[in-house]
């Protein structure tokens, strides 16, 4: 007698879950800063930073009076990622075995706070877009409550996925 799933749908963030992403957002990060006039962060501190969309990431790093110089350097951030910080992700040495496993026997999708054009290139780059169904991105102001209620509105996901 087959089991039936607990789950229609396995939902994984990409950064921090299927590819460290640290080098590539420390170095776009400090490239903002310092385009924009702002001092730079060791790259060690800035691990810590990954996650957050990036609006709530800037406000973090620059005094509370330069908040108006966020959507600057959200544009700068994206200009340097889009051309090289996307390539300076490393996926985990077990993850694409993982999800060849997963694929076999359920649904798979991304849901992340990173732009889907940059998360879709970057599974690419590891070759294991092909294990996933969708791949559902974010943007500032968005969090991953919204997401994902947007993923079930629009019926990528159903109330038995799981994240």
């Amino acid at each position: 007698m087959a089991l039936e799933p607990l789950f229609s749908t396995l939902v994984f963030d990409l950064d921090g879950t299927l590819s460290d992403p640290s080098v590539g957002i420390a170095r776009c990060l400090n490239h903002a800063l310092g385009t924009h006039g702002f001092p730079i962060v060791p790259e060690v501190l800035l691990a810590a930073e990954i996650g957050p969309p990036l609006d709530e990431i800037f406000g973090r790093l620059v005094p509370a009076d330069a908040v108006d110089a966020i959507p600057a350097l959200v544009a700068t951030y994206r200009e340097r990622y889009a051309s090289v910080g996307f390539s300076e992700n490393e996926v985990y040495p077990e993850i694409p075995a993982a999800l060849e496993g997963l694929a076999a026997v359920a649904r798979l999708g991304v849901c992340t706070s990173k732009l889907a054009a940059y998360s879709v290139r970057i599974l690419e780059l590891f070759g294991i877009r092909e294990h996933f169904s969708f791949v559902d991105g974010g943007d500032i102001g968005v969090k991953k409550s919204q997401q994902l209620a947007g993923l079930l509105d629009r019926g990528e996901i159903d109330s038995d996925a799981v994240m």
